[in-house]
């Protein structure tokens, strides 16, 4: 018998034990790696899960926020901030996608703040009175700055002549929403527009004065073109005229289209203009409501965009 050290008895165990211990520490070794993996498996999953349930929360909220009526709040744009800053890429990128126009939501903050400093510099104690679509995405954010701005969706004022107001039903019940809204409490009526020929502006002015029986120094009227921003002297102004000019800026806009004349009513009765209120469809008791809660998913997720680059650059970000 060849002598080797597994067959003498008393080191035979001994030789046998560190044989089986390395193969079963390889075997552990083997098994503690798997059983790694799995965990890193498992926690990768779960993270990816986590991920994929706050995505999915996310965009879940994203889309109440553009399904909601109403034009955006400070109070909503703060909660945003605060609890779900991953909206606003999510709404720049709704924008890009649905936007054919000209404005970013930065130039439409730069045009803000200079509207914003000229009424601060020339006016006081005052309150905005927009008129129509055109200039309602700046108002926005004139509102969300603290001003009290009242939003009016005039169209086709342009054609109105001197009349009976009672001859217009439609701009009868602007003057009655005016009334609602307490504009003959003492403060300066600044009414703002974009302007080509300015009868809009003049004449709404007019027929303010007359029905309120205002003195003219309680009624100033503004025109964007031509007040504020005539020089052109940036690219910003120069991409959001362009686009009040083209009508592009009506497209972002969460105030809609209210043609008061009988001209302008068959006009976009024919054209079938999206985002238009008629008086004809809606009992006078709920029109107020209609004309403060009226919004687009575009126009809402425009403003909130904009609304942050004037929060960036009103502190200095």
């Amino acid at each position: 018998m060849n002598l080797t050290i597994s067959n003498i008895p008393q080191y035979s165990g001994l030789y046998l034990s560190k044989r089986n211990s390395k193969k079963l520490a390889n075997k552990n070794a083997k098994n503690a790696n798997c059983s790694f993996l799995a965990l890193e498996s498992l926690a990768a999953q779960r993270r990816k899960f986590i991920i994929h349930d706050i995505r999915y929360k996310e965009i879940d909220y994203f889309d109440k926020f553009l399904a909601k009526k109403g034009r955006v709040s400070k109070e909503e744009f703060e909660e945003i901030k605060r609890y779900h800053p991953s909206l606003f890429s999510m709404a720049q990128r709704y924008c890009m996608e649905n936007f054919y126009g000209r404005t970013t939501p930065n130039d439409l903050a730069h045009v803000t703040l200079d509207v914003d400093n000229y009424l601060k510099s020339n006016f006081k104690n005052y309150r905005i009175i927009s008129l129509g679509t055109s200039p309602a995405p700046i108002s926005e954010q004139l509102a969300s700055m603290g001003n009290e701005v009242i939003f009016v969706p005039v169209s086709g004022m342009r054609y109105y002549r001197d009349s009976k107001i009672e001859e217009f039903p439609e701009l009868e019940t602007l003057m009655h929403y005016l009334d609602f809204k307490n504009i003959n409490d003492g403060k300066l009526n600044i009414l703002i527009d974009y302007t080509a020929s300015g009868a809009t502006l003049k004449a709404m002015g007019d027929v303010i004065k007359e029905y309120f029986k205002m003195d003219d120094d309680k009624v100033k009227t503004v025109s964007i073109t031509d007040d504020i921003i005539r020089e052109l002297s940036t690219l910003a102004q120069r991409r959001v005229l362009s686009d009040m000019a083209n009508s592009d800026m009506e497209k972002i806009s969460n105030v809609p289209h209210f043609p008061i004349t009988p001209h302008e009513i068959g006009r976009y009765d024919f054209l079938d203009k999206k985002n238009t209120i008629y008086l004809k469809n809606y009992p006078k008791e709920n029109i107020f409501e209609v004309f403060d809660n009226s919004s687009t998913p575009l126009a809402r997720a425009f403003s909130l965009c904009t609304m942050n680059q004037c929060d960036k650059m009103l502190n200095n970000f």
